[in-house]
């Protein structure tokens, strides 16, 4: 990509939009490149020649991820909500939420 690195992409992507999902599709797969696409929270790091079936199942996974990242923060918010409605103090309320994410398998 000419003067932007995919690494740079992503670093910007991210400070835009921390939350995107981003996939990294290079043809100069290194293993600093790939450390580097993890620690920016790349969800796959994918070297050409690539498999398409490779990438349907990265793009499935990014999916469930993005949605279960969105149940997360939805339960979240509503315990936000229920402890300023209700009063709870921050330790009831850091119990309380661990408890359901762990329930709903999301933690």
């Amino acid at each position: 990509m000419p003067g932007l690195s995919g690494i740079d992409l992503l670093r910007e992507i991210k400070k835009l939009q921390p939350d995107i999902e981003v996939m990294i599709v290079t043809g100069y797969a290194t293993l600093n490149n790939a450390q580097e696409a993890a620690h920016y929270r790349a969800v796959n790091f994918i070297s050409k020649p690539f498999n398409v079936a490779d990438i349907i199942i990265s793009v499935s996974k990014a999916l469930e991820q993005r949605n279960q990242n969105r149940k997360i923060k939805g339960l979240i918010q509503q315990f936000k909500d229920l402890r300023s409605s209700s009063g709870l103090n921050e330790e009831t309320f850091s119990k309380s939420k661990q408890r359901t994410l762990k329930i709903y398998h999301l933690q």
